[in-house]
């Protein structure tokens, strides 16, 4: 009873911002805002948001099966290491940095702007797909494929054992990534690859109220929960095997290990080298000093989002394995990864709209909005990062410790055996408030920046010096926090 009464208010607070929005699109729907949908120009935006986010998904998908067969084929743990950390590293930093980079290529600048929003969201993404897949696969019973394999050859072992199990992962995997794509606002903007959720976030910033431009999230409610309804189908079987599999089946792979974590590598130090070329021709001390209070302010904002996050997501998720209703569990589930599968800009037009109802636009308020806004975004990925440690773990203890109550016990052993996982949920999530973009533009107090912002200012205003200079500080926070969640789960988790 005590989880239901802490966990509804807070559940409520949390879906307060799309509950303004869906309101002020009921209350502001009009027939000449319905006949936007019938214009060309919706159509064209549509269909270049369509395409692209397919164009993303495929590619996404081409290269996850590449770092998936590379992950199972590797003979030792090292080359697994590196490789799930070269993943996460790819996954944390912002596509604005990859943005930053490749620019300095003029090969890349001669490129249609299609090709290279997809190109960014590519690099992007990959590494998503490519940890749905692992964990997927880690999941099938080792034994069922060593006896298989003595009766019949790999490619029926592949087609009747591995396929079925396999499919809907990739499907999950499709779906995600397409419509990641679909909602992203950033990357097309500063291209000028016009997509709808281009045109919806350039339309929030010179309106003049919420209810004019209210009628464009429809297609993003619409679409997500469309994509939440075949993920509930897909996935309404839980996985319950606990058996690690070595993967026999791609044992024929392993000459290609190296040269793909070399690829990889290479390709991290590529994009780093291409921002370092930079930072001889300008006074680092100098812009250290400037930029010492942008960065203080955004590690400070994002590590208490991050603790934030960590502590309501662990809540949300005792409550989700504590309760013995199946419907429950998935549904909350779902509806907590609805932020995550809509815009930032759609849940800050939600927060704008809370701010005019307070009639407080004091700065206090400002940064509170924007941890609210950052929360939306990141308490899904924390619920993810979770299951998924759940999957890897034995869950009969893992709920044993979620439903102790006791607190010396907690004290005593739930502390100990949990802290990394609760630590490494806070860097995961600070990293993700760090990269929020679209949020901090449209929330952020007057006057005031954080170190992604001013890097996107700063590109639009041709400093490419301090831009690779803040980059860098970006990337280097993201290296420092992926070795940290490397060491911290190495010695619990075989395939962490």
């Amino acid at each position: 009873m005590k989880n239901y009464i802490i966990l509804f208010p807070l559940i409520f607070i949390f879906f307060l911002p799309l509950t303004f929005v869906l309101f002020q699109v009921a209350n502001g729907l009009t027939q000449s805002s319905l006949e936007y949908f019938t214009t060309s120009q919706f159509s064209h935006k549509l269909f270049n948001s369509i395409v692209l986010s397919l164009g993303v998904s495929i590619s996404s998908l081409f290269f996850a099966l590449i770092s998936t067969i590379t992950f199972f084929s590797s003979p030792q743990r090292w080359t697994r290491e590196i490789l799930s950390l070269l993943l996460f590293m790819f996954f944390f930093i912002s596509p604005i940095i990859y943005l930053t980079a490749l620019s300095k290529l003029t090969w890349f600048n001669h490129l249609s702007t299609y090709t290279q929003s997809l190109s960014v969201l590519t690099i992007k993404f990959f590494p998503l797909v490519s940890m749905i897949l692992i964990l997927s696969l880690v999941k099938i019973e080792s034994n069922s494929i060593r006896v298989a394999l003595m009766i019949t050859s790999s490619k029926n072992v592949f087609k009747y054992i591995v396929i079925p199990q396999l499919y809907k992962p990739l499907i999950t995997a499709f779906l995600i990534v397409f419509m990641l794509t679909f909602i992203h606002q950033e990357v097309p903007s500063f291209l000028g690859y016009r997509t709808y959720a281009e045109e919806f976030l350039s339309r929030i910033v010179v309106m003049d109220n919420i209810g004019e431009i209210s009628f464009m999230t429809i297609p993003f409610v619409l679409l997500s929960f469309l994509i939440l309804g075949i993920l509930t189908q897909i996935l309404n079987k839980q996985l319950t095997s606990n058996s690690k599999s070595s993967f026999l089946l791609f044992q024929n792979f392993q000459k290609y290990t190296f040269p793909v974590i070399i690829t990889f590598s290479a390709l991290f130090l590529f994009l780093n080298a291409l921002l370092v070329e930079e930072l001889f021709q300008i006074n680092i001390k100098t812009l250290f000093i400037d930029n010492f209070s942008v960065l203080k302010n955004s590690f400070i904002i994002s590590f208490f989002t991050g603790l934030l996050g960590s502590f309501f997501s662990l809540l949300v998720y005792r409550f989700i394995y504590s309760n013995n209703s199946k419907y429950i569990k998935s549904g909350l589930i779902l509806f907590m990864l609805l932020y995550w599968l809509l815009p930032s800009s759609l849940s800050s037009l939600g927060l704008i709209e809370l701010s005019i109802y307070l009639n407080d636009y004091s700065k206090s308020i400002g940064y509170i909005l924007l941890i609210f806004a950052y929360l939306l975004k990141i308490v899904p990925i924390a619920l993810l990062f979770l299951i998924s440690f759940e999957l890897m773990h034995s869950p009969d203890m893992f709920l044993k410790l979620q439903n102790i109550n006791t607190v010396n016990i907690f004290k005593h052993i739930t502390v100990p055996t949990s802290w990394t996982t609760w630590f490494t949920l806070t860097i995961v999530l600070t990293v993700f408030s760090l990269n929020e973009l679209s949020s901090t533009v449209l929330l952020i107090p007057p006057g005031e920046e954080t170190l992604i912002i001013k890097i996107y200012n700063l590109m639009h205003y041709g400093d490419f010096a301090s831009v690779s200079f803040l980059s860098l500080i970006q990337m280097s926070l993201i290296l420092l926090s992926t070795l940290l969640i490397g060491f911290l789960l190495r010695s619990k988790y075989d395939y962490a």
